[in-house]
């Protein structure tokens, strides 16, 4: 016969012991007793040792031993992301502290007093090596969206489906009533340079949108866009007609080098003239007058914009450009 069956539980105090815990050898009366708070380091341990003898026996595949590896990495992975991102955090509160009551716009020297010297050498390097372009954020021009196209044939168990950009991502201008027809103007047909002209206007046009990083209409940077936009096209400028596409490139191309810290280098140039391609061929690449009419529409609200700043008629008159 048990022996515990003779004595009390020691935990309740209340029941007869039924039980012998196998760790401490306490007598108990039941499983609750056995799991209550007074018994706790008995009990978890008890079942931690079966988990473990559990999982010890657990012989898993291939599969899965890939499956647990994979989830401890992205584990791994979102806790250093967590972390990074909090460190993040610290930092921009703690340079919030600092910087609180400077006069951000005129007080450099009180700014540079705040940062550490850790900061001080980071921005050192940056304005050394001249790349500021980790400060800014990316700017996704407009006309870079492209309208998914429609197979002619489309096979019956296809799953792939070309994937479209997403318009509420761009930031389109919006079309001005103000640009007429060339038939408007005259009866006669276009003349030759007319394609070369526009051609010279949209490379001037699309070289400040991205030089500005998409922020030419802002009301700070709006004047000085637009004076840079006229001075690289002589056919704005100068009334000056284009006979080739070649002339219409090298035009801008010397202007630009007379205007001091505005050229970057050949490289950027290329993906200017990369991107007036992108501006012709339109959302749909079948050279559609979409995004020309929107270039020209943005261009007429620049000069529109800068001329509210300046209060004065010293910038171009804006039917110069809408004939275009």
């Amino acid at each position: 016969m048990d022996q515990t069956k003779s004595f009390s539980c020691k935990i309740c105090h209340e029941q007869k012991a039924v039980y012998t815990c196998p760790k401490c050898q306490i007598p108990y009366c039941s499983v609750k007793c056995y799991q209550h708070n007074s018994h706790e380091k008995c009990s978890e341990k008890f079942y931690e040792d079966n988990v473990v003898e559990d999982l010890q026996q657990m012989k898993a595949s291939d599969e899965e031993k890939k499956v647990i590896m994979q989830l401890l990495k992205n584990f791994e992975q979102e806790c250093a992301d967590d972390e990074e991102a909090m460190l993040h955090n610290e930092k921009i509160a703690d340079l919030a502290s600092r910087l609180a009551g400077v006069d951000l716009d005129g007080d450099s020297q009180e700014i540079w007093m705040q940062l550490s010297e850790k900061e001080r050498k980071e921005f050192k390097k940056i304005v050394q090596e001249q790349n500021f372009s980790n400060l800014i954020p990316e700017w996704l021009p407009w006309w870079t969206y492209k309208k998914a196209k429609k197979p002619l044939v489309v096979e019956v168990d296809a799953e792939e489906v070309e994937e479209q950009d997403d318009p509420s991502d761009f930031k389109f201008p919006k079309i001005s009533t103000k640009i007429q027809p060339f038939s408007h103007f005259t009866k006669s047909d276009p003349p030759p340079c007319l394609k070369y002209n526009t051609l010279n206007i949209l490379l001037a046009y699309t070289f400040v949108t991205m030089r500005y990083n998409g922020e030419h209409q802002d009301k700070e940077l709006c004047v000085q866009c637009a004076e840079d936009f006229v001075s690289l096209s002589d056919v704005i400028l100068h009334a000056t007609n284009m006979h080739s596409a070649g002339e219409a490139f090298r035009q801008m191309y010397a202007s630009l080098k007379k205007i001091d810290d505005l050229f970057i280098s050949l490289d950027h140039l290329l993906q200017v003239v990369d991107n007036v391609v992108l501006i012709l061929q339109g959302p749909e690449e079948n050279f559609c007058n979409d995004f020309l009419l929107m270039a020209f529409s943005d261009m007429l609200k620049l000069i529109s914009n800068s001329r509210n700043e300046l209060k004065s008629g010293k910038l171009l008159s804006q039917n110069n450009i809408s004939s275009y």
